[in-house]
């Protein structure tokens, strides 16, 4: 594989960031071996810290490029440092991963695709149907006072961005756009990020929803998904950490004893599907959103009319999620 994976961490002892990216990483290496490059883009902090039990992630990768992002900034904001200047700190092509994700098959299809830089639609709909449109614009305001149109807001957890001059230069302006917005309490990386396509004329081009399938919102693409984004820091409800295996965090505090992959965790790489507890939590009202009128409409703005597509669909899922029916009471 051609083109490198990149991960960016910024963690501490005391929080669960690196176990992320040593699980995903681990299902990388499950995969592929050693038949791909993984780039890890950490901070000096991080790097320091990255001793005893947390040495192990250096086992898993190839390359480490350690950065100081100089004082006065927290912790998420060097990961948003890092993350926005990533292009103009690591050389070659490469397929950016957050962390909170789980590879399902080998990917080196990705070195095929034809666009200098790529990604998911957030939410996988269009942006009048993103349940966090709002949010979204109220963002993106403190940016641009007069926001231009949005047909397509994408999801900045998986980026495919090839090592060219335009890329390296809608990098820079992403990052002058996010510290525009970090002066304005906007320390998210994804307003800055959309807000950049606009301006430069929309050169982000669509990966299709299998790249990075946002867990809750993109169930359909589940049975075929390359990556899964399980979406740790995007809780729902109270109740939701119960929705998958990896977003409750008391698992991911498990690791740190040992980082050794349990077998709960490890048998999700081959079956996503056996990361989710019982069917009760796919169908459980807003604690995953599937019952929330607006993730209704974009369900049906993908199936839209055509029920022969809509049963098909279904019926796939309902052999999915048979095997979750043995031991339930219904």
């Amino acid at each position: 594989m051609k083109t490198k994976l990149l991960y960016i961490l910024v963690s501490s002892q005391t929080d669960i960031y690196l176990e992320q990216a040593y699980i995903s990483i681990s299902s990388v290496r499950h995969h592929m071996g050693r038949n791909v490059i993984v780039c890890l883009l950490t901070d000096t902090q991080t790097r320091v810290s990255m001793n005893g039990g947390r040495s192990h992630i250096l086992e898993l990768v190839d390359e480490v490029v350690s950065v100081d992002v100089g004082n006065g900034f927290s912790p998420l904001q060097r990961s948003r440092i890092l993350k926005t200047s990533a292009r103009n700190l690591v050389n070659g092509d490469y397929l950016f991963i957050d962390c909170d994700t789980i590879v399902l098959k080998p990917i080196e299809g990705i070195d095929n695709y034809p666009a200098e830089i790529a990604a998911v639609k957030d939410c996988h709909t269009g942006f009048s149907l993103n349940p966090y449109r709002q949010m979204c614009l109220n963002h993106c305001r403190r940016l641009v006072s007069d926001i231009p149109d949005i047909p397509t807001y994408y999801n900045s957890g998986v980026l495919l961005v090839k090592d060219t001059p335009f890329t390296r230069e809608f990098y820079q302006k992403w990052h002058e756009n996010w510290l525009k917005g970090r002066e304005r309490g906007v320390n998210m990386d994804q307003p800055s990020f959309n807000m950049t396509n606009i301006l430069m004329g929309h050169p982000v081009k669509e990966l299709s929803g299998e790249w990075n399938c946002q867990y809750i919102h993109g169930i359909r693409f589940l049975n075929k998904a390359y990556i899964l984004h399980y979406l740790c820091t995007n809780k729902l409800a109270k109740n939701d950490t119960a929705s998958f295996l990896l977003r409750d965090e008391s698992i991911l505090m498990g690791l740190k004893t040992g980082y050794e992959i349990p077998q709960e965790i490890a048998k999700c790489f081959d079956d996503p599907f056996l990361g989710i507890p019982s069917l009760t939590h796919l169908h459980a009202g807003r604690s995953v959103g599937l019952f929330n009128t607006i993730e209704w409409k974009c369900f049906f703005s993908t199936y839209g009319t055509n029920y022969f597509k809509l049963y098909r669909y279904l019926g796939k899922m309902i052999n999915k999620f048979r095997k979750f029916f043995k031991n339930e009471t219904v």
